[in-house]
């Protein structure tokens, strides 16, 4: 009954469902042997409505390797739910999650000039609390392996390769975040070049 509860907070507070007598399928592989054997325990039920978006893994879901969610799969890893985006080259995960900030909003106010005949215009801010959906970017060699921050510095490190590294310094400049998606050919920037230095 643990085990069945955390999934329904899992999936009302990570997939954004939260609709009455909406029925969802779980598929939980306990290793990653399971998920490539084809081996898993479905759970179905309603999915009721939370307004907290946080949800804790207690002892037992932490011991689970991945879970598969409307053609979706995930690993959990270090107590985090990470949605696999990208599996052609390097693991690519995201975890989304809303964050609250201070967002800046400037106000004119008049000011007298003097001698000028005309008010002049001076901003001041006044700040508002805002909401708004942050994406954090994680990757790893394979399935099984540790899952660790995309990064430039922490994917050479990983991979040690001359090549790579001088593919990568090509395609990545300065400007260009590691987290790019090339839309065209639905594909994670990091893992084309990836993918031309290890299958090409």
């Amino acid at each position: 009954m643990k085990y069945f509860i955390i999934l329904i907070l899992f999936a009302c507070s990570y997939f954004g469902y939260g609709q009455a007598n909406e029925t969802k399928e779980f598929r939980v592989y306990n290793t990653f042997q399971d998920y490539t054997n084809n081996n898993y325990t479905v759970i179905n039920d309603s999915l009721s409505s939370v307004s907290d978006n946080k949800s804790i893994l207690d002892s037992t879901l932490k011991k689970v390797w991945g879970i598969s969610y409307e053609e979706s799969l995930y690993r959990i890893f270090n107590d985090r739910i990470l949605k696999i985006e990208d599996s052609s080259g390097l693991i690519i995960y995201t975890i989304t999650f809303m964050k609250d900030h201070l967002q800046a909003y400037p106000i004119w106010v008049p000011l007298n000039i003097e001698g000028s005949g005309f008010p002049g215009w001076f901003p001041i801010n006044f700040y508002e609390s805002q909401n708004s959906k942050r994406k954090d970017y994680y990757f790893s060699i394979t399935l099984e392996s540790e899952i660790l921050e995309l990064s430039k510095k922490e994917v050479r490190k990983q991979i040690n390769n001359k090549d790579f590294d001088k593919a990568l310094k090509k395609e990545f400049n300065w400007l260009t975040p590691i987290s790019e998606f090339d839309d065209k050919d639905n594909i994670f920037l990091i893992n084309k070049v990836y993918n031309t230095v290890f299958k090409n």
